[in-house]
Order: structure tokens, then sequence, then C-alpha cells
């Protein structure tokens, strides 16, 4: 299937990479925020990184609350945006279910947190422009793939998966998808936890004895 990535979309990756992976996310989806703290840093250090993969976020709020957070991130500077996501989902149980209830109170603290101003906060929700782009998305997202939850994933334009997927699992589908464009798969990165290799005769060990790391609902 034909698919476009506009100027307008927020892109980690080289423009001629062999694969383009569109995330479509909400903002208060824990499923998304899964995915954002155990599998995007790896897929980011394999496959983004080293120019495999174009990686494309585009925002799929599926309740208000999201839609704010979503507006507020885009009232940063461009290149701050994907930061912010990783800022929110990395503490979403925290500032989506603050103890005062104050919601908005509490996306203003993370705003703050992402280096936001307390006036261009205010400022940045005084207008209904960027929440208006995000629902446009949002409505042609679920016209043109019928999306109704998130996360859900396009490999260069057909659905690859929806919900949480293993890194395991999407780096095996990355791999085939690689394979079949006849590009050169990239080495496995060691599992987490993963028994450093024997050193060979006369070898040293890492100075400090350790083997080496791996790479690494409410209204607003």
């Amino acid at each position: 299937e034909a698919f476009e990535v506009a100027a307008t979309d927020y892109v980690l990756g080289k423009a001629d990479a062999p694969l383009t992976l569109i995330e479509y996310a909400s903002m208060t989806c824990i499923h998304c925020a899964r995915f954002s703290r155990d599998v995007y840093p790896t897929l980011k250090s394999e496959y983004i990184d080293k120019g495999y993969v174009r990686y494309v976020f585009r925002e799929f709020p599926l309740d208000e609350v999201a839609l704010t957070a979503s507006v507020v991130g885009r009232c940063l500077a461009r290149d701050q945006y994907l930061s912010y996501v990783e800022l929110m989902y990395h503490d979403l149980e925290n500032w989506a279910q603050p103890a005062d209830n104050d919601l908005r109170g509490s996306i203003k603290e993370m705003a703050l947190r992402a280096g936001m101003s307390g006036d261009d906060f205010e400022k940045c929700l005084s207008t209904e422009e960027d929440a208006k782009k995000v629902v446009e998305i949002r409505t042609k997202a679920n016209a043109d793939y019928c999306i109704s939850g998130t996360p859900y994933f396009l490999l260069d334009g057909k659905k690859l998966f929806s919900g949480e997927m293993a890194w395991s699992e999407l780096d095996e589908k990355l791999r085939a998808a690689l394979k079949a464009k006849g590009v050169d798969v990239p080495a496995k990165a060691p599992a987490e936890g993963a028994a450093a290799p024997a050193p060979a005769d006369g070898a040293a060990p890492p100075a400090d004895g350790t083997t080496p790391a791996a790479p690494a609902e409410g209204t607003a």
C-alpha cells in the first residue's frame, strides 16, 4: 500500500532507510508507555540509529487528557517533542493519576519538567489550533486503517501489529522485512541479562569483575 510521511510528522531516522515504522499512540495508553520504556530504546539503538528503520510517531488520543497532553507537546520546540513523549510515558502512572485529581495541573508540571514555562503552558492551551490538527490525524488514521486502539504500528504502510509486542518478536519481523528487501540483517543485540561470551585464553576479565552490559481516564 502507498503511504506518505509528511513534513509535519515527528520522525527519527534516515529518510532513505529501507523500512518505515509508523506508530499511532495515545498519551494516556499504558501499552504505549510499555513500548516506550521496554522496546523503543533497543529499536532506536539497533535499527533507527543504524539507518535500517525510519520511525514516525503519530498522535491518536483516546481521551481528552491524551489530547491535552499531545497539544502541550506541540507547543515545545519541534526537536523536543519526542523527548517529551518519552518523559510522559516514563512517568505515566504518576501524572495521569494525581492524588488531588488535578489533571491539568499534573500535565502542567510535566510540561515544566520538559522545559516549558508556566506562561507558555497557559498560552498553549488558550488556542484550539493544535487540538484540531491532532484530531485530524486521528480521524484520518481511523478512516485509512480503522484504528480503534493503541499502540498501532504500520510497516511500510501495512499493519504490522496492534497492542503490545515483545522486543524479540518485533526484532524478528524487522529482520524478515529487511531480508525480503535484500538488505543485510544487523547482528542481534544480546538479550538483556544474557551471559557475556567467555574470554579467549589469557584474556583478562573486566576490571570491575562484571560482565559487559547489553545494549541498550478523566478530563483535563
